[in-house]
């Protein structure tokens, strides 16, 4: 039984990789020179396709209901390794609407009115498997969202080693998504140019790992987590009234979190009014992130939106410098909000104004809003380098370290 196991295993295998061999011999690449409309290529793409950019500025391009395969992704690309190939500014630069297993690779943009690249569907995570790297967006206002990347019900998402300047809204919205993977990525902002958010997470989020990113500037939050809830795609905002006639009597739901799932790692953030911004989420983790001069509060704990649960969050190994009166709280706690549910292992906070600056910070006897594991560590300079990492040795254990 064994053996005819195997033998069917690898008359699968061998039929998979036929398969994939023949989408490959019919696989194109196409050259697009700047002026052409390359949205035209949306119906012909296959599996294993390639659109590559030449030198040059290019239009933008819409495209709905293109798919590559798992094994033989469509990739949009620029001509060479070392290129960015500039795609002019409309409302998006590239959208992609119920759209799967397509990469998008060595892009840059300059002031789309909406977003660098949208991805949307129209069925509950109708996108699927889209990987973003080497992306670079340069300012976006105009309409009402103003985000570098936004990403509504997408399955499978993946944003790498890209970087996102001056948009007034998010640097990368996500709203109802599952398997999500930041890395590597750089959001800023400039000191006459705010932005809201650097990256957020709306609606339900099933899992996400936001890891080695990099937040500069005046930035309200640099990262906001479960603080609005979004209706999903072909559902209504509310549910529907019951019948009185019929009604039962009411049970408490049970309530659950918008955001699973979450780890935060390896992360710096310089500058920002705080560093998170928590509403709803559980099985969530922040650790060896490094915040150095907050302005208003490094995190601050909001009232969990209608229907879901408070925020279930791990706060640990991180490292906390400012600058005397610079920071004007530690944590703050939103009227109505619940904090017991954010946890604070062992992190390291470091300004020449403490420990005596303790209860200016928050309040007399419990500076640091949650639940206290262990004690926190406030006599130890880390020594941040200008790219904010620790050099004290005695630091090694918080914070983002170096690669």
């Amino acid at each position: 039984m064994r053996l005819a196991h195997a033998a069917a295993l690898r008359v699968v295998a061998a039929t998979l990789a036929l398969a994939s061999l023949t989408r490959a011999g019919s696989a194109a690449t196409y050259t697009v020179e700047p002026g052409q409309d390359w949205a035209l290529l949306g119906p012909k793409l296959v599996a294993g396709d390639v659109i590559v950019l030449q030198p040059g500025v290019h239009r933008a391009a819409a495209f709905t209901g293109v798919s590559g395969s798992p094994l033989l992704p469509i990739v949009i690309r620029s001509s060479g390794p070392r290129v960015l190939a500039e795609i002019a500014a409309e409302r998006e630069a590239i959208k992609l609407t119920d759209c799967s297993h397509i990469h998008i690779e060595r892009i840059v943009t300059r002031n789309p009115r909406r977003a660098g690249i949208l991805l949307e569907s129209t069925t509950p995570l109708g996108s699927r498997d889209i990987a973003i790297s080497d992306f670079l967006v340069i300012g976006v206002r105009g309409l009402a969202e103003e985000s570098g990347i936004i990403a509504r019900e997408v399955a499978d998402l993946g944003i790498r080693r890209s970087r996102i300047e001056n948009c007034v809204g998010s640097g990368i919205h996500v709203e109802n998504c599952e398997s999500v993977s930041i890395r590597d990525v750089q959001v800023s902002a400039a000191p006459d140019k705010p932005m809201k958010c650097g990256i957020a997470f709306e609606g339900h989020v099933a899992s996400a790992l936001v890891e080695s990113v990099q937040w500069i500037g005046p930035i309200d939050s640099a990262l906001s987590i479960g603080t609005v809830a979004v209706a999903r795609v072909g559902t209504s905002a509310a549910p529907d009234a019951p019948n009185a006639k019929n009604a039962q009597p009411a049970t408490p739901p049970t309530l659950s979190p918008l955001v699973r799932f979450l780890t935060v790692t390896g992360s710096r953030c310089s500058g920002a009014k705080r560093f998170l911004d928590i509403g709803s989420c559980a099985d969530s983790s922040v650790r060896n992130c490094t915040v150095r001069d907050p302005h208003e509060e490094v995190y601050r704990i909001a009232v969990p939106p209608t229907g879901h649960a408070a925020a279930s969050l791990s706060f640990r190994e991180n490292i906390i410098a400012w600058n005397p009166g610079v920071l004007r709280r530690l944590g703050f706690v939103a009227a109505g909000a619940e904090p017991k549910g954010v946890i604070l292992g062992q992190n390291l906070w470091w300004s020449r104004e403490l420990p005596l600056a303790l209860g200016l910070l928050g309040p007399e006897g419990a500076p640091f809003p949650g639940t206290l594991e262990v004690p926190q560590r406030l006599d130890l300079d880390p020594k941040l380098d200008e790219r904010g990492f620790a050099t004290a040795e005695d630091a090694a254990l918080f914070g983002a370290q170096r690669n």
